[in-house]
């Protein structure tokens, strides 16, 4: 399903002052079963995704990065009456808040709803606590809504971290064969 995940935990091991808010780096690696693309939690919220894998230790690029490429995630905000999706492309270093665009919906954003992953992203499971709305408006060409998004988790302070792997499920699991044979 898209919500069944393992957890494993790490500890920040090294964050450069010239990248603070690019990356960070982790006591977790390929060792540990980590790869890249899973997602990386501290402090209650979604903070990155692990980017690079050694045996011993990975890169995690945060969602603050400049590096809009690397910060694409897929998002929703769960309202009453409609599920509405996005993906958050961006931070805003001057306010601190994460940006959601590509949203297809023209309802009403409330300030202060919840924003969780949409696990529609491949290796990220939904559900997991991004920020919270805190204001909305359009976006670069004027067609659709931008969202700034604050935080769940504390960018300052990321001491420990979470790792969620994600358990889909394969092809071959659906089929009912397993290690390549064929009905």
């Amino acid at each position: 399903t898209l919500t069944e995940y393992n957890l494993i935990s790490g500890t920040v091991i090294a964050r450069n002052p010239d990248m603070w808010i690019d990356q960070i780096i982790i006591d977790r690696g390929s060792s540990d079963g980590l790869v890249n693309g899973m997602s990386v939690m501290s402090n209650y919220g979604l903070v990155g995704r692990v980017t690079e894998v050694s045996p011993t230790s990975s890169k995690v690029t945060l969602l603050t990065t400049n590096d809009e490429a690397a910060v694409l995630s897929s998002a929703e905000i769960i309202l009453e009456d409609e599920t509405i999706f996005g993906v958050i492309n961006g931070f805003d270093t001057n306010s601190g808040l994460l940006i959601m665009e590509q949203i297809t919906s023209t309802t009403t954003i409330e300030e202060g709803t919840t924003v969780v992953t949409s696990g529609l992203g491949g290796l990220v499971p939904r559900g997991l606590l991004v920020g919270e709305v805190v204001s909305v408006t359009l976006d670069r060409h004027g067609l659709g809504q931008r969202v700034y998004i604050k935080p769940a988790a504390d960018f300052e302070d990321i001491r420990f971290v979470t790792i969620i792997n994600r358990q889909a499920e394969t092809v071959n699991d659906l089929n009912g064969t397993s290690d390549g044979e064929s009905e």
